[in-house]
């Protein structure tokens, strides 16, 4: 095992104990001594597990993306999930475009998306899925999900593939039709 110490700024430091095994339980020492004439040193020490999940609690979407055909049309898509006092949200979102020659414009077409939602708690154990379609024949559409107002669900954590955008423009000219398929999903920082 090998222990790195930090000094920080004033009478306190931190102190790591990294065991050679990436595998085994890493240590974080805190110390601090009081300011005041009497105050003895205060520590303690918080246990990292490398084999317990960790996933991602924040606010996350993919950008917006860009999907073009080879002639005029095509779509601005994302996915996103937010999080607030009350629920926690995730949604996929298009708008349909075209090329009028000299500007992106919307416009009309037939438009399919879903959102699938997979929410887990602190350690990434699933407690929580949900799905939604929306289609239409317009311009912009989105599908979106939450989880409600009460309990635990509100603290929904995720990681890499538990949110996904999944989105089809299709297109109908003189009885050819063809369409622009996406899939959009949020990148999460987490420990698995």
């Amino acid at each position: 095992m090998t222990t790195n110490r930090l000094e920080a700024i004033g009478k306190s430091a931190f102190s790591f104990t990294i065991p050679l095994d990436p595998n085994q339980t890493i240590f974080v020492h805190a110390s601090a001594t009081p300011g005041c004439f009497a105050g003895s040193i205060q520590m303690t020490t918080f246990e990292f597990d490398p084999d317990i999940d960790a996933c991602d609690f924040g606010d996350k979407d993919t950008g917006w993306l860009w999907a073009q055909d080879n002639g005029s049309q095509a779509m601005a898509y994302r996915t996103s999930c937010s999080k607030n006092f009350w629920s926690s949200y995730e949604q996929a979102e298009m708008y349909s475009k075209w090329w009028d020659g000299t500007k992106w414009k919307k416009g009309d077409a037939s438009l399919r998306v879903e959102i699938d939602a997979h929410r887990k708690n602190d350690v990434c154990f699933e407690f929580d899925h949900e799905n939604e379609v929306k289609t239409c024949f317009c311009s912009h559409k989105a599908a979106s999900v939450n989880s409600g107002i009460f309990g635990a669900k509100n603290f929904a954590h995720h990681c890499d593939g538990d949110v996904t955008g999944t989105f089809k423009k299709t297109m109908n000219w003189q009885g050819q039709v063809w369409s622009i398929d996406r899939v959009a999903e949020v990148d999460f920082e987490c420990c698995e």
